[in-house]
């Protein structure tokens, strides 16, 4: 699916939801972000093998 990057709505929810990861990555603690980028890394891997 492509994204029209100059819609106004799509773009006002990218800058919150940015917004809100930053606000989620600043509360969390060092192992708390490393156990976090770990997670989507496995994500990604697993993502990758259901569409190959």
């Amino acid at each position: 699916m492509k994204t029209n990057k100059t819609n106004p709505d799509r773009l006002e929810y990218v800058i919150k939801a940015k917004a809100s990861y930053r606000a989620d990555a600043r509360a969390k603690t060092w192992e708390e972000k490393v156990e976090s980028i770990a997670r989507m890394r496995r994500a990604a891997v697993e993502q990758k093998r259901r569409v190959a």
